[in-house]
């Protein structure tokens, strides 16, 4: 829906000229989203026009009175039209929370972005772009001094105010303030937006030229700290004014007319911009409409609500509701009944027991209304011309149901009532067919076998994981394709193409390789796909494991990145406990033992840290405000499985920690070793610690045990020089 309005705000003149028709959205009224009132097109000031307002405040900072507060507001406004700050955002930043060391231009650690929903505070990383980073420098180091602030304060503000807390420090400096120092610089300096320009405007003008060059919705939708993109889209506007809207009126009229001669015409007709299809007037005609539109009326006094209102809305406005409430509690008539989806009331039983579920779920895992009603009208489509009793494929609900509904819960509602046949392929299934197919004819039929075994099993092996799959057929594919204009079969290939292959490879590259190559091998010497397996003395090579524990710059890294509970809780699982990633994102609440200072990861009890408790505390506590009626047992959950039972994907784990330089494997390998140093070179008591295999144990004790080789013989020779020279 935000989508179809966004093209229509902003684009319809540029597709007019490109396709000689007008854009309108194809939703109706019944599938549109809640929406009380129709979008409405807020262009922000010009480039020009900001640059003339801080070209005039600059001027102004040499000759005001207070040059602290005045470069204070300054910074702030700019900072606002630069990376799209929200002014209780940058009043509540500290000077730890300028983190030059991250990105190219350093960013901001937003802690107290605002939440949806009162879901609490929302923290974000902002990048210090368009020239944000030296307006911060100029601020820190030529202003910040004017204030009697100490930087060593923990909470000290970076935006201080003049006056004074009861223990001395300076306050932080109060919403107000900002407002009015922008107000009161536009009347001086941008007459023509006096009164107008607020610092959400500043906001809007960052959104709008940020797409203008070229960034994304999604990364402008990160940057501001929307959670929905459809908050996004209506904020990038373009800045250019001039003659926008007698364009869009001018085109809104040419659409009108050719609807009207081609509704004049008579079916026959086929000129006319209202002929093509998909046109207005084609859309309007019943006889294509999917369906019939009640026109809905005001219950107070009878007046047309608009086009696109949501179907639960009652009166036109907040006047009228206020009225109506009046006079029916003066007359003593009870409230009207709320308004509830049709499919509750349908005369299908299958579809009517299925909307019923849908709302008990929604009230037992914390859907919000929205949810419900889109997944009951996606039980409407599913389910409207079924026969009671049939199952319904899941290709069908992936296929049939609106955009606006989701899969996922029309799915977990249908499954529950043993309505849902599962006849989808899974991913990796697809992946081998597409994949092998690329393949030269020779090899591909038995490469797709080799696979399909690997990830299904046979009698005599087990099913591999879909990661192995990746990996050995990434190991075998470029050699298979070296090999094709030399050999046409599997058959031909020999000892010698094998060796020739894998000369060049080395490391972990060279050792998959081999494993992959061995596989494929045996499995076509055992269905006779060949006669002799030029892998049978290929011996795969041990590769010396070198690990060393993380300098003091490696922690300072990881704490700077570590900021957010759920970062913290992951960290403080993989330092303390030696967590693998997988036991971190399937831990449940039934593994926690808080009283007790206990907690299970991967079926291993381990007493439970300070550090680790602290974090778990303050993550279950962002956990109990943000999802309070969640379903979900896992301890690390996000937006989209607080909805379900599931644990968090890999991607969450990379998405909070990988993609900002840190590696969990590096913390957890440092971890172990470091109780390998602090204790001896035990496998035997790293093995019970850490539940380790023995051959895991036994490669962290050897590493441990020859680091403090080195550093013994290191020793003995500073203590041998030492007797020399005395």
């Amino acid at each position: 829906m935000v989508f179809f309005q966004f093209l229509e705000l902003r684009h319809k003149v540029e597709l007019h000229n490109l396709t000689g028709r007008v854009v309108e959205c194809p939703l109706d009224e019944m599938n549109r989203p809640r929406a009380s009132v129709e979008p409405q097109l807020r262009i922000p000031p010009s480039e020009a026009e900001i640059e003339e307002l801080f070209a005039g405040w600059r001027e102004e900072l040499v000759t005001c009175r207070k040059f602290g507060p005045a470069a204070r507001n300054y910074a702030v406004a700019r900072l606002a039209a630069d990376v799209g700050l929200r002014i209780n955002e940058a009043r509540m930043l500290d000077p730890d929370d300028v983190r030059w060391e991250l990105g190219r231009f350093g960013k901001l650690n937003v802690r107290h972005g605002k939440g949806s929903r009162r879901r609490g505070p929302k923290p974000r990383l902002v990048p210090l772009i368009n020239g944000a980073d030296r307006n911060l420098r100029w601020f820190i180091e030529d202003v910040w001094g004017h204030f009697d602030a100490d930087r060593t304060r923990p909470g000290a503000p970076l935006f201080p105010s003049e006056r004074k807390n009861r223990d001395g420090s300076c306050s932080r400096a109060t919403a107000d303030i900002f407002r009015r120092s922008l107000a009161d610089a536009a009347a001086q300096h941008l007459p023509t937006w006096a009164g107008k320009l607020t610092p959400h405007v500043l906001r809007h003008f960052c959104a709008s030229q940020l797409y203008l060059v070229g960034m994304t919705l999604f990364a402008i939708q990160e940057l501001l700290g929307h959670t929905w993109t459809g908050t996004t889209a209506p904020v990038c506007r373009q800045a250019r004014r001039a003659g926008r809207h007698l364009r869009r009126a001018r085109m809104r009229s040419r659409g009108t007319a050719a609807a009207r001669a081609g509704a004049g015409a008579g079916p026959g007709a086929s000129g006319g911009l209202a002929s093509h299809r998909g046109g207005p007037a084609a859309r309007r005609r019943p006889a294509s409409s999917h369906r019939q539109v009640t026109p809905m009326t005001c219950v107070h006094c009878g007046k047309p609500l608009p086009e696109g209102s949501r179907r639960d809305r009652a009166y036109c406005d907040n006047k009228c509701r206020g009225l109506g409430s009046y006079y029916r509690r003066k007359a003593g008539v009870p409230p009207p009944p709320r308004w509830q989806h049709p499919a509750l009331t349908s005369d299908n039983p299958a579809l009517r027991s299925a909307a019923a579920h849908a709302k008990q779920l929604g009230e037992t895992n914390g859907w919000s209304p929205s949810l419900v009603r889109c997944a009951m009208d996606g039980l409407t489509v599913v389910l409207g011309e079924c026969p009671p009793g049939k199952p319904v494929k899941l290709t069908e609900v992936r296929a049939r149901i609106p955009r606006h509904a989701s899969s996922l819960r029309v799915a977990e509602v249908l499954t529950d009532l043993e309505l849902l046949e599962d006849d989808s392929v899974l991913a990796v299934r697809s992946w081998i067919e597409n994949r092998t197919a690329e393949l030269p004819a020779g090899f591909a039929s038995d490469v797709r076998a080799w696979l399909l075994v690997l990830l299904d099993g046979d009698s005599r092996a087990k099913p591999r994981s879909h990661t192995c799959v990746y990996v050995y057929f990434g190991g075998v594919r470029p050699l298979l394709e070296n090999w094709e204009t030399t050999r046409g079969h599997l058959r031909g290939v020999t000892v010698t193409d094998v060796t020739a292959a894998l000369s060049p490879l080395r490391g972990w590259q060279r050792r998959n390789a081999i494993a992959a190559l061995r596989s494929l091998f045996r499995f076509a010497k055992k269905r006779g796909l060949i006669f002799a397996n030029p892998t049978a003395r290929l011996k795969t090579e041990d590769i010396q494991r070198n690990l060393l524990p993380m300098t003091n710059a490696e922690v300072l890294a990881v704490q700077r990145v570590a900021v957010t509970p759920a970062q913290r809780l992951i960290v403080a699982l993989a330092a303390v406990h030696a967590a693998r990633a997988t036991a971190i994102r399937r831990l449940t609440l039934d593994d926690l033992d808080l009283p007790n200072r206990r907690i299970t990861i991967a079926g291993h009890g381990q007493r439970l840290g300070e550090l680790t408790h602290q974090a778990l505390l303050a993550w279950l506590d962002q956990r109990r405000t943000t999802w309070p009626k969640t379903p979900n047992r896992h301890v690390l959950i996000n937006a989209k499985t607080a909805l379900g039972t599931g644990p968090v994907s890999p991607e969450y784990l990379k998405r909070h920690l990988l993609h900002q330089g840190v590696y969990l494997e590096r913390i957890r390998g440092d971890r172990v070793l470091h109780e390998a140093l602090t204790v001896g070179a035990d496998p035997l008591h790293l093995a019970l610690v850490f539940n380790l295999s023995h051959t895991t144990a036994s490669c962290y004790a050897a590493i441990a045990q020859n680091l403090l080789d080195d550093q013994t013989g290191v020793h003995r020779g500073a203590v041998g020089r030492e007797s020399g020279r005395s």
